[in-house]
């Protein structure tokens, strides 16, 4: 009992020293010491500590999904915030892609692709062909450059994004896909039955200038196959 009763009074005497040590500049004036400043001080003792930036995220986070005016797909909200990281680092080569677009990258990185083998372009009656690549599904079928597609699997094409065009005619290995084409110069539609295969898209062209001997050669992307099929075009101009 001794023991606690000198520690009780130590404890009295230490918040004494402390309250007059406080109040001193205060008193020295004249002037009735500040309680709120006091308190403010009792209060930063008690505070806790500052959230961890995970923590403000998850904060964040849950705080949009419950409380936004709309319904938010969190999917959606992950893959953004993902997206603003990379943003932050300032570095325009370094990006996030949403797993579809990066699928996408990484075949035309590689230039390999399952479709007919037509490069298109946007056409006010669908979609044109640009190019269509030799040795390709839609080559041996009979698709020549300057062919408008119309309609993919009875649905037209016009009005129609390019974007959505091409995912229509895209698909699994060996499915087929009925294109209505008309040909360049034609008014006559053709119905295609084209079966969808690997296709490496050539990213070098070659060909000798108009009445010279000079070559010509022109890489248009760069991608895993572009240096052997440099080689092989320079090998033909030779």
């Amino acid at each position: 009992m001794k023991t606690i009763g000198k520690a009780l009074g130590f404890a009295a005497v230490l918040l004494a020293c402390f309250g007059f040590g406080f109040s001193w500049r205060d008193l020295r004036h004249g002037d009735l010491p500040e309680g709120n400043t006091f308190k403010r001080l009792v209060a930063s003792f008690n505070s806790q500590p500052p959230a961890s930036a995970e923590q403000i995220f998850r904060d964040s986070y849950n705080k949009i999904l419950a409380d936004y005016e709309r319904p938010i797909v969190p999917k959606e909200l992950k893959y953004a915030g993902i997206e603003g990281m990379m943003a932050s680092l300032g570095d325009p080569h370094t990006m996030f892609l949403v797993p579809t677009d990066a699928e996408e990258f990484s075949s035309e990185t590689k230039a390999n692709i399952v479709g007919i083998g037509a490069r298109l372009e946007q056409d006010t009656l669908g979609a044109r062909a640009s190019r269509v690549f030799e040795a390709s599904p839609a080559y041996s079928a009979g698709m020549r450059e300057g062919d408008v597609i119309t309609t993919v699997d009875g649905k037209a094409t016009s009005g129609r994004t390019l974007e959505d065009i091409v995912a229509s005619i895209k698909g699994k290995e060996g499915t087929v896909v009925h294109l209505t084409v008309m040909h360049s110069g034609s008014t006559t539609p053709v119905q295609y039955a084209i079966k969808r295969a690997q296709v490496i898209i050539p990213t070098v062209d070659s060909k000798f200038l108009d009445k010279s001997s000079v070559g010509y050669m022109t890489v248009a992307s760069f991608a895993e196959p572009t240096a052997e099929q440099f080689d092989q075009e320079l090998a033909k101009l030779e």
